[in-house]
């Protein structure tokens, strides 16, 4: 299976060259900051470099109850059956507007990632990505499930190398 699309975009193939294959899901931030664990990507085939992993608010704003996000993986066979958090808990994602951002900053474990709550500059600290083996990589929530808008919706972004031949990443 080749590692990049057969004919990328200008723009696809700079960005497989500088922070690696990008894979997005879009879910409703009321399922993906819920109470959790909620599944985002699945790990497969062998071990990735993540470069960058970050979710953006794109329809409605959130609303409702204050939340705090924990990033983790769970690991799967052959290596031993665990979850472990690559990221401390990030600040409230209470009323984030469109175009808000939550980056993980991915410079050390239990590192807080960062939360831009307003549209402009960004922080994408690549100093330390992180090499995941195959398995979940899952997020919950802290602190009070986040009940928002029925049509909130926000878009959750992972950039990975593969490490080893056969690994790849799906939306879970």
């Amino acid at each position: 299976m080749p590692i990049f699309n057969v004919q990328p975009s200008a723009r696809e193939a700079i960005a497989d060259i500088n922070l690696g294959i990008r894979v997005d899901r879009t879910d409703l931030a009321t399922v993906v900051w819920a109470a959790g664990p909620v599944n985002l990507f699945t790990i497969t085939g062998g071990q990735i470099l993540m470069t960058l992993m970050r979710q953006e608010v794109t329809v409605a704003a959130v609303g409702a109850q204050a939340g705090t996000i924990v990033y983790a993986i769970t690991t799967a066979a052959p290596y031993a059956a665990a979850t472990v958090d690559f990221s401390g808990a990030s600040g409230s994602v209470l009323s984030v507007a469109i175009g808000a951002t939550i980056t993980v900053v991915g410079t050390a474990l239990n590192t807080v990632p960062l939360l831009q709550i307003t549209i402009g500059p960004q922080l994408i600290a690549r100093t330390a990505p992180l090499i995941l083996t195959p398995g979940i990589v899952n997020n919950r929530n802290t602190g009070a499930a986040v009940t928002g808008l029925a049509t909130c919706a926000i878009v959750t972004s992972l950039w990975y190398v593969p490490l080893e031949d056969g690994a790849r990443v799906v939306a879970s």
